[in-house]
């Protein structure tokens, strides 16, 4: 096996060999790493295409890491075996290929992540909205003085405020007929009075 122009079964091997070794480095220290960084970036207070961009940094960091690491461990097995066909064009067109699947592989797999993501946002902002809608609805079961649902930015008017448009009593007004020097109140009501003190009154 250790000639220069291996046959397609040995150069197979080899290449098996290299990507073993690659394939344990990958499971011992790059995977864990992108566990730790991705569950890390969850954590922040990102929205969901904040994620995403800083997803795709992660991943293009790491994927150009497993290329480089990748390519050593071939590198080193064509020169321990002294194959050096390992280096032709030809099988370093196969290798690269390789390469790319493997990167189309990971990018599909970080696609199927942000979309998930992006449909789990969804369904928190669609459960905040049904929540703010059911407590609007439930409203005038509250306040049945008053049964529109006030669920905008606009504060309630208070008790108070409503009582005052609705039973204001014009203390000067040339419509109201007077006795003396008072002005009278509402039917059925005694007049009132624009002084101070009660104990003015005649």
């Amino acid at each position: 096996m250790g000639g220069s122009n291996p046959s397609e079964a040995e150069f197979v091997g080899l290449l098996e060999t290299a990507e073993s070794k690659y394939a344990a480095w990958h499971l011992k220290e790059l995977q864990p790493e992108r566990e730790r960084r991705l569950n890390e970036l969850k954590k922040e207070k990102l929205n969901s295409g904040g994620r995403a961009i800083y997803a795709l940094r992660i991943n293009r960091e790491l994927s150009e890491r497993a290329a480089r690491q990748r390519i050593a461990f071939y590198s080193a097995i064509a020169r321990e075996s002294g194959t050096l066909e390992m280096l032709a064009r030809s099988r370093l067109d196969q290798f690269r290929q390789l390469i790319m699947t493997s990167v189309g592989h990971e990018v599909a797999a970080l696609k199927e992540g942000i979309t998930r993501d992006n449909l789990a946002a969804g369904d928190r902002i669609g459960r905040v909205r049904q929540g703010h809608h059911h407590r609007c609805m439930a409203e005038p079961a509250r306040n049945s003085r008053r049964p529109t649902a006030w669920c905008g930015t606009r504060p309630r008017p208070s008790a108070r405020h409503s009582w005052s448009r609705e039973h204001s009593y014009p203390l000067r007004s040339s419509s109201v007929p007077r006795t003396g020097r008072y002005p009278l109140g509402p039917a059925g009501s005694p007049p009132l009075t624009t002084r101070s003190s009660p104990s003015t009154i005649p």
